[in-house]
């Protein structure tokens, strides 16, 4: 089973990875962004996506691509407020410089805010305490008005996402707010619309599952949130999450590690357990596969690595 984990992981792309520093220099990794690329490489995975909560990974990434030629590493954008934000100037400037995926507020959306400081992650209360001020004083991040329409801000940020041909995710917007997200994008047409970890603090409402997935969004599964334990945070048992996958259907599933803490395993490695865990809870390992790889590909708009094979014969 280590075997076959092993090589479901080549090839594989992380599409949620975040990178070293993301809320602090004092908030540390297992591994520095290098190193964990290295460790990437070596395992045979195709690429990473850098994401942060607070600053946009676009420049760190034109750095990294130098540093390790031989990954694939991709930029991203969190629209939170402190880079201003849904707005459509925000989302023209991080493509214009290389980011690929956007994803939606996870700090400062309105519902987290209305949650109060108390219920901010510890990360945040320990590192940047001058954000209570924010949670104390702002409305927060707001994507729907009172009748639940998206803004006008954000129907021009879905426009310009798929004129940009990005990925987009919910990020940590409501079950509410990401069902008018997925709606907006299925009308626009974009079919690259993740649905940010949803089982990570116990399972959604089925039939919210079933509607995000009919408007054509990927249900990510994340191995920070499925093979560990936090006492803060309920998590469904192991069983239930190979079984909402099962459910679902591997073809709307994306597997992530959503390596942070310092005490997880450097992503390469998350991601191989979590493979591990999914074999031997009796998940189909072509499942994996088109979970770990095909799908991720096609999200980042790259060829599947049997298309690459059958060009490569083709010439």
């Amino acid at each position: 089973m280590a075997i076959e984990a092993s090589e479901l992981l080549r090839k594989a792309i992380d599409l949620h990875c975040h990178c070293y520093p993301d809320i602090s220099l004092d908030c540390n990794k297992s591994t520095d962004d290098v190193a964990a690329l290295q460790l990437a490489r070596d395992a045979g995975m195709r690429g990473i996506v850098f994401k942060a909560q607070i600053w946009p990974t676009i420049g760190k990434v034109y750095e990294l691509r130098r540093l390790v030629p031989e990954m694939g590493i991709w930029s991203s954008i969190t629209l939170n407020a402190s880079v201003g934000g849904v707005k459509p100037w925000v989302i023209e400037a991080a493509a214009k410089q290389g980011a690929k995926v956007v994803w939606m507020p996870t700090w400062s959306p309105i519902h987290k805010v209305k949650e109060g400081w108390e219920a901010t992650p510890a990360y945040f209360k320990k590192y940047l305490p001058a954000l209570q001020q924010y949670y104390e004083t702002e409305e927060g991040t707001r994507i729907t008005d009172s009748a639940g329409r998206l803004t006008d801000d954000v129907v021009q940020v879905v426009r310009m996402i798929k004129d940009f041909d990005l990925a987009l995710s919910t990020g940590h917007l409501s079950h509410e707010e990401s069902l008018a997200l997925a709606e907006e994008c299925h009308r626009t047409g974009i079919r690259k619309l993740i649905w940010g970890h949803p089982f990570s603090r116990g399972a959604p409402p089925p039939d919210t599952v079933k509607a995000m997935v009919n408007f054509g969004a990927y249900v990510e599964f994340c191995a920070l949130s499925t093979i560990t334990v936090s006492p803060k945070v309920p998590r469904l048992h192991p069983t239930d999450i190979a079984k909402a996958i099962q459910q679902i259907g591997y073809k709307s599933c994306v597997l992530t590690s959503d390596s942070f803490p310092e005490w997880a395993p450097p992503p390469s490695e998350l991601l191989r357990m979590l493979v591990v865990m999914l074999l031997d809870l009796g998940v189909d390992a072509q499942g994996i596969k088109v979970m770990i790889q095909d799908n991720p590909a096609s999200i980042l708009g790259l060829k599947t690595i049997e298309e690459q094979t059958l060009k490569s014969g083709d010439q």
